[in-house]
C-alpha cells in the first residue's frame, strides 16, 4: 500500500481509488486463502487414496507370502515378506517427516 501522502494524491486524482486498492488487496488475500484451502483438501484426498492403496498392497504381499509358505518355498516367502516390511518402514519414516511448505516470496515494494 502507498504511504499517506501518495494515497492522498491518488484520492485527489481519482476519488475512491484508495478504497478500490484496499478492495483489491482484500480480494487478493481471499483468493490466496481459498487456494490454500483447496490445496489442503487435495493433499488430504491424495493421502487417503495413498493409504488405501498401501493397505491393499500390504494385503497382497501377505497373501503371496502365505501362498509361498503353503507351496513350501520359505526362502522366497521370506524375501517377499522382507520387501513388505521395508515398504512399511519406509512409509512410517516418510509419515514422520514434516510436510514441505512453500510460502510465496514477498514481492519487492514499489518505490513512491
Amino acid at each position: 500500500m502507498p504511504n499517506v501522502e501518495t494515497a492522498e494524491g491518488y484520492e485527489r486524482l481519482l476519488p475512491g481509488s484508495v478504497e478500490r486498492m484496499f478492495a483489491m488487496a482484500e480480494k487478493d488475500q481471499n483468493a490466496y486463502i481459498a487456494s490454500n484451502v483447496d490445496r489442503q483438501a487435495r493433499d488430504d484426498r491424495f493421502r487417503r487414496y495413498a493409504l488405501g492403496c498401501g493397505a491393499l498392497a500390504l494385503l497382497t504381499i501377505l497373501a503371496v507370502v502365505i501362498l509361498l509358505v503353503y507351496w513350501k518355498e520359505p526362502w522366497v516367502a521370506g524375501s517377499v515378506a522382507s520387501l513388505g516390511i521395508v515398504g512399511v518402514l519406509a512409509a512410517l519414516v516418510n509419515a514422520r517427516l514434516p510436510p514441505k511448505t512453500s510460502e510465496p516470496k514477498a514481492l519487492p515494494r514499489a518505490k513512491d
